[in-house]
């Protein structure tokens, strides 16, 4: 595996003085995973498609992100980490996603995980949770179902309050990075009527857990990123202290959403970079493909039909 270089913390050089701070980092990330044309490179398009057919995690792709600090971004710089624009932050990300969807999926996960910590958890929650981020940690968002799906408020996932903490008992499914991340963020019922107020977040460490108290669930196959962790786990009368639960008992729903405000807003990024490439490739098929004695491109309707994508 090759290593990257570090990030260029200097004032920009001449030249690159007119591109705008908040690309300024994602440019440096560009030239650090190098040409995405190169077959030998880890970050390029050839090992991408193999880790895909191959169903593979993607180890080596992932490393290079830690390696360059991509985790920092994920932690606000309130909290020592290097998150101060949003704008910048999806620029990453849309890096990312141009080369390898599968990547950005299984390393950005780790954002996804930690907003609602970020957002609405304690101060002592929030500086633990950039210890795990920025040492290469791993947390996963931890809400679905396999009998609800994204239906909240049906979620039958209990935490059951003990002294001293709660018990979390069922199973959590279909949740990227539930096996490979070191925490997650769980939904869970604390109300056996339910309802808005019956349901509480908490930042799961598996270290602290008893580890005869969980398990984790079979891989799951998928059309696409197919290289990604998804997964589950299973939770059986799991003890979590009670600085594990995030702000007020019963405040999940409302907590959520407003971690979705940004979660929901950053995941454009990724859906902007696998577009990005989607473009590059019809592109570069419709100037080399002839027809009727001319490129594809030189045809009237695919241009405009081209154009009109860009925009």
């Amino acid at each position: 595996m090759s290593s990257l270089p570090a990030r260029d913390t200097k004032e920009p050089r001449a030249g690159r003085a007119r591109v705008p701070a908040q690309y300024r980092q994602a440019e440096e990330l560009e030239r650090a995973l190098g040409d995405p044309l190169d077959p030998h490179a880890d970050f390029s398009f050839a090992p991408a498609v193999a880790l895909d057919e191959d169903e593979a995690y993607p180890v080596n792709a992932c490393a290079l992100l830690d390696a360059w600090g991509l985790a920092d971004f994920y932690v606000p710089a309130a909290t020592g980490g290097r998150l101060n624009s949003y704008e910048e932050f999806i620029s990453l990300l849309r890096t990312v996603a141009r080369r390898n969807l599968t990547v950005v999926v299984a390393h950005a996960k780790t954002y996804l995980g930690s907003a609602a910590v970020w957002a609405c958890g304690s101060r002592r929650q929030r500086e633990r949770l950039a210890e795990i981020v920025r040492g290469g940690g791993q947390v996963a968002l931890a809400y679905h179902e396999k009998t609800h799906g994204s239906d909240f408020l049906s979620t039958e996932m209990r935490a059951r309050k003990v002294e001293g903490g709660y018990l979390l008992d069922g199973e959590k499914w279909l949740v990227n990075n539930a096996t490979r991340g070191a925490a997650l963020t769980v939904f869970a019922r604390t109300s056996e009527q339910g309802g808005p107020r019956g349901f509480s977040l908490f930042l799961v460490e598996k270290s602290r857990l008893d580890p005869d108290s969980y398990e984790h669930l079979p891989r799951i196959k998928t059309l696409g990123v197919r290289g990604a962790d998804f997964s589950g786990i299973r939770f059986k009368e799991s003890f979590v202290t009670d600085d594990a639960l995030v702000g007020a008992e019963g405040a999940a729903l409302e907590q959520t959403l407003k971690a979705f405000q940004l979660t929901r807003t950053v995941i454009a990024g990724l859906s902007l970079g696998a577009a990005d490439t989607a473009l590059r490739v019809t592109l570069d098929f419709a100037r080399t493909r002839r027809l009727y004695d001319r490129s594809v491109a030189d045809l009237p309707h695919a241009r405009r039909r081209i154009v009109d994508s860009f925009v």
